[in-house]
């Protein structure tokens, strides 16, 4: 099973070569990372990030992250998608599991996992995505972290990220998932996401709370 793990990224270059350290790690092999530079000058001019295949380096001016995210999901060609943070990265049995799981479950529509948040010093600060699915408690507020995954007929079907919620069009995305179908759980940490000064979360704080309580205000 392919596994498309995409990520926007924008003058973050010393991160995403973190990422990309996790991705290439996996114990799942079929899979391919979509990587969409926003940044106004080209991380890598010659548009080569990595001389495995599986590595897909595209530059792009974006208007905004939805923007981006919308972009870079076009370009994926998996059957399963993902999102993954420039900042962030992936555990190693991560696609493993969620290939194990998408195949076990053939109907299957969507899954979402633990994620781990820690600091730039590598200490745990809390999780998300670490109690069972609840649609009512997802309509108060985004629970389920990053460790989420798809396959790509439900946003062909559903529709991607909302320029209008940028800023919380993930919430928005995964919102119509719920509506749509319930996931599977899968009680494991799959996604380390860095808590840190320059994460999208703090320095669009303001904007990303009220977007977030716009989404949950429909009801």
């Amino acid at each position: 099973m392919k596994i498309s793990v995409f990520t926007p990224t924008k003058d973050r270059l010393d991160w995403l070569m973190r990422a990309m350290l996790s991705v290439v790690a996996q114990s799942h092999e079929d899979w391919e990372w979509i990587v969409l530079d926003n940044s106004d000058e080209p991380y890598f001019p010659d548009g080569v990030l990595s001389e495995d295949p599986r590595i897909r380096y595209h530059w792009e001016p974006c208007d905004g992250v939805a923007d981006a995210c919308t972009k870079a999901l076009a370009l994926c060609t998996g059957s399963v998608c993902t999102f993954l943070g420039d900042d962030d990265r992936l555990a190693p049995q991560a696609l493993e599991r969620v290939a194990e799981a998408f195949t076990q479950w053939p109907d299957l529509r969507w899954l979402y996992a633990a994620t781990e948040l820690r600091n730039p010093a590598e200490s745990v600060i809390c999780h998300r995505g670490h109690i069972p699915f609840s649609l009512p408690e997802l309509r108060k507020w985004y629970y389920l972290g990053g460790a989420v995954y798809w396959r790509k007929s439900l946003t062909e079907r559903l529709g991607g990220y909302q320029k209008s919620y940028d800023g919380a069009a993930d919430y928005d995305l995964y919102l119509k998932f719920a509506e749509d179908s319930v996931p599977l759980w899968i009680p494991e940490v799959l996604y380390l996401y860095t808590d840190w000064a320059g994460t999208d979360s703090r320095v669009r704080a303001a904007n990303q709370l009220a977007k977030t309580q716009e989404i949950a205000a429909r009801g």
